[in-house]
């Protein structure tokens, strides 16, 4: 990762002071600032606040010795986030967030301007998540085979409960479906990135490897977007994050019409609490969990209800997937 994209959006002054922080980035999640709050540090091995001098220490502490952002900080920060220039970023800021250069994703949090019931900006900045964009390419290598059904893409749905790797598994499954492999020709894949997630794009253009066949549209309604792609780049795949309402649902059987196969992601743990799954004619599902961390497999079914591999752990220990991004307990994402 190039730190310098993270350490731009602070002044000189706490540069030096955030120097650990920077030190440690590729295990970083998100930095939380709040007028007059501690500065928090999400890690991959836990929650942890930045002190006067630059240390970081666990949260098991009353905070005493915590570095607290002043209102002032936070507005510097801010403007470097929109690069001096508000204006600039009002339809993102108006979904509280501006995605920077490498894809990190800054929520934004203050004073919400409405104006005929539509949010149109923020103002008087109080708070910023920064979130740090981690990209895992090859973590689907192995669940990729899984998709295909005489060498045919067979429609699939990636289901969890949140944070478990739904979008870092839809993104590197779009990678591997957009490049091919040996056994598989890569294929023309459109995405409606909807909060610019899946590709972290940055002034429309993707900061995650998407794959040379892959079209994105950037902070758009799924329900429009679906329509625009069809219209507009002829994909052979459609894929959306986080799959919610009916509308979305109807957008993609429309899809399906036109031959094109669907990727997508929703929230849940069991085929019963699916909405919609008749109508997609989904054909294989991915349950996900974070028993083992982050990325567990828990079962891969056809849309039979018939579960495609064996017990995971056995299936690891088997086909030796211990090695490369997926553990012997079958998480696959093995630095989160």
């Amino acid at each position: 990762m190039n730190s310098n994209e993270i350490q731009s959006l602070f002044p000189g002054n706490l540069k030096e002071l955030f120097a650990e922080i920077f030190c440690v980035l590729d295990s970083v999640e998100e930095i939380r600032l709040g007028v007059n709050r501690p500065v928090l540090i999400g890690k991959t091995d836990g929650e942890f606040y930045l002190t006067g001098t630059g240390i970081l220490k666990g949260c098991n502490a009353n905070f005493k010795d915590a570095y607290f952002f002043s209102y002032r900080e936070i507005s510097d920060v801010f403007m470097r986030v929109c690069n001096d220039s508000v204006y600039a970023y009002e339809d993102e800021l108006s979904q509280g967030f501006v995605t920077i250069h490498g894809g990190h994703r800054v929520g934004i949090c203050g004073h919400v301007v409405v104006k005929n019931h539509e949010i149109t900006g923020v103002k008087y900045i109080a708070s910023l998540n920064i979130r740090i964009a981690h990209e895992m390419p090859g973590i689907s290598d192995r669940i990729y085979p899984f998709l295909f059904e005489k060498k045919e893409y067979q429609n699939t749905l990636i289901i969890s409960p949140p944070g478990c790797g739904k979008t870092t598994l839809l993104r590197d499954l779009i990678r591997n479906l957009s490049t091919g492999n040996k056994s598989q020709q890569g294929t023309r894949v459109g995405v409606v990135d909807e909060r610019s997630e899946i590709s972290a794009a940055f002034h429309g253009v993707p900061q995650m490897q998407l794959g040379p066949r892959t079209d994105v549209l950037s902070c758009c309604p799924k329900e429009i977007g679906i329509k625009m792609l069809l219209r507009t780049m002829s994909p052979r795949i459609i894929a959306v994050d986080e799959l919610g309402t009916k509308g979305e649902a109807e957008e993609l059987v429309r899809a399906s019409y036109s031959g094109c196969r669907i990727l997508a992601t929703m929230h849940g743990s069991s085929l019963e609490e699916l909405q919609h799954k008749e109508n997609l004619n989904i054909q294989r599902f991915i349950f996900l969990s974070n028993r083992n961390g982050a990325g567990t497999i828990e079962k891969i079914i056809d849309g039979k209800g018939t579960k495609l591999e064996m017990d995971w752990d056995v299936y690891a220990h088997h086909r030796n997937i211990g090695d490369g991004n997926c553990d012997e307990t079958g998480a696959l994402f093995k630095t989160w």
